[in-house]
């Protein structure tokens, strides 16, 4: 992608987030999947597809400036107009819709091709003609009848039973049951409203990011120096200023369900009992970043972008488990794609139990609670992060490679290790000609069918390395970079002849 500058006009640009000193999507990329690997004329499968739920409508010379601006990227976005919403929006006439905007341009962005555009994933954009959870249960209907996706995101949703009638949320979860069943990964921003959603003067989450369907995007609070390098990651916390949770600035929502007991997935003592702890993981969403609207780049953030970028990397992570193609769990002749709601086991069992996968994917936020004006002013405790899970930023933020390979791991009958041959010159002999050491790597496969090989490092005279796991982001290893020589099986070393060095 070139050598670019960080930052533009002191927001994040889609290069700060891929870097690995952010969230590592560039090692994911690296491999090379996303996101049309069977090569569909027509664009992307629906196991890499992304349909984003929202209100209004787009203009689609935003998303292709937002391109132009960044143009590593490539787009392939479509629209559907609910309940007699007119779609593509004319500026000219009425404002379009920002959030949706948003949504298209950094789902795109975390599932790109950065060459054709049918090979980016193809996000299909589900508007509305209004916010009433009415018409969200027709757009959720229309994505699950029109059955040509396998990610969902939506950056919209409100407290339980305070907004969100018992009735209506029964409607809802029916439908995500339905789309989980056929492997959809579905992620909704948790809010932008700490602790108490919807500003209510008491704890409260917020519906549909508490479904146990539904991987629930919490937010942090990432600084990066003015060259991209990784300063710290905390919690994001509220803002205390008068109307702060009510204009979106309240923090990292999360708490405790008040409708749903806590999933298998989750067990129970993560800080709810047996509720659905709220959210899973959560990525920044304080510090700015970079959004084309209206004809040019401005600033945004919250849950609201974390939703669709998981949304991204969702499409990215199916279109590397449609090249492992049916090696995968309950036996060997079973596809590997779409993840569906397996992805949250994934994410739980490596968060329960670090050492499941063979990498440690999340990077554990221990600071910051998510506390607003409304929580100060109405004596109400917030959560805070700590040590492992939390009610404000779920297991953390994650390193996107790592993250793809413990799903991997997870979904594979593979549970064997790689293995190297090397092939030389007869050891303890001395040579005055150059000499060649050759080597291949495979994959032993375990007790399943061999998945392949992601890749290898190579170094003289000291071992690559395999680090487990990393506190916060950063460089420069092979849990940051990944391999060396990206999906690669063989390789080489030439050795110079000629006579020993004397002695010291």
């Amino acid at each position: 992608m070139g050598n670019l500058p960080p930052i533009t006009n002191g927001n994040y640009d889609p290069t700060d987030i891929f870097s690995s000193e952010a969230y590592d999507a560039n090692a994911l990329y690296a491999q090379g999947h996303c996101c049309n690997p069977l090569g569909n004329l027509n664009g992307t499968p629906k196991e890499t597809s992304i349909a984003i739920a929202t209100a209004g409508s787009q203009d689609f010379a935003d998303i292709h400036g937002f391109h132009n601006t960044y143009p590593y990227l490539a787009d392939h976005v479509f629209e559907v107009g609910i309940d007699g919403e007119t779609v593509p929006c004319d500026p000219t006439v009425t404002t379009c819709d920002f959030e949706g905007t948003m949504d298209m341009e950094w789902s795109t962005a975390m599932s790109n091709s950065f060459g054709a555009a049918t090979d980016t994933a193809s996000v299909v954009m589900y508007d509305g003609v209004n916010t009433f959870l009415s018409t969200f249960t027709d757009i959720f209907n229309r994505i699950l009848s029109d059955n040509s996706t396998r990610s969902m995101s939506s950056s919209w949703g409100c407290a339980e039973f305070d907004c969100y009638d018992n009735g209506t949320m029964d409607t809802q979860h029916g439908i995500f049951n339905s789309m989980s069943g056929q492997g959809w990964t579905m992620t909704i921003a948790s809010d932008d409203q700490g602790a108490v959603a919807s500003c209510v003067t008491h704890l409260r989450v917020e519906f549909p990011a508490s479904d146990p369907n539904v991987v629930a995007a919490g937010g942090s609070n990432l600084a990066l120096d003015s060259f991209s390098n990784f300063v710290s990651e905390v919690a994001w916390t509220g803002s205390t200023f008068s109307g702060a949770c009510a204009s979106n600035f309240g923090g990292s929502g999360g708490g405790c369900s008040a409708k749903y007991p806590a999933p298998g997935y989750q067990g129970t003592g993560l800080g709810c009992g047996n509720a659905r702890a709220v959210p899973d993981l959560a990525l920044n969403a304080i510090r700015f970043q970079n959004v084309f609207f209206h004809g040019g780049l401005t600033g945004s953030g919250g849950t609201s972008i974390v939703a669709p970028e998981l949304g991204g990397f969702f499409a990215n992570e199916n279109a590397y488990l449609l090249t492992l193609g049916n090696t995968c769990l309950p036996g060997t002749s079973s596809a590997c794609a779409p993840m569906g709601i397996n992805f949250l086991d994934a994410v739980y069992n490596e968060g329960l139990f670090p050492g499941y996968a063979p990498h440690h994917p999340f990077y554990d936020i221990t600071s910051g609670c998510n506390s607003n004006d409304v929580t100060i002013a109405n004596g109400i405790t917030p959560f805070c992060a700590g040590t492992g899970y939390d009610e404000v930023t779920g297991w953390g933020s994650v390193n996107m490679l790592q993250l793809a390979w413990a799903v991997n791991w997870a979904h594979e009958s593979d549970d064997g290790g790689p293995f190297v041959n090397i092939f030389g010159p007869t050891i303890n002999q001395w040579y005055n000609t150059d000499q060649i050491v050759s080597w291949g790597v495979g994959d032993s496969g375990g007790s399943g069918s061999p998945s392949g090989v992601a890749g290898f490092s190579q170094a003289w005279d000291f071992a690559p390395g395999d680090t487990f796991s990393e506190a916060t982001p950063g460089c420069c290893n092979s849990f940051y970079n990944g391999p060396q020589f990206p999906n690669a099986t063989a390789g080489c070393l030439e050795f110079a002849g000629g006579d020993p060095a004397p002695a010291a």
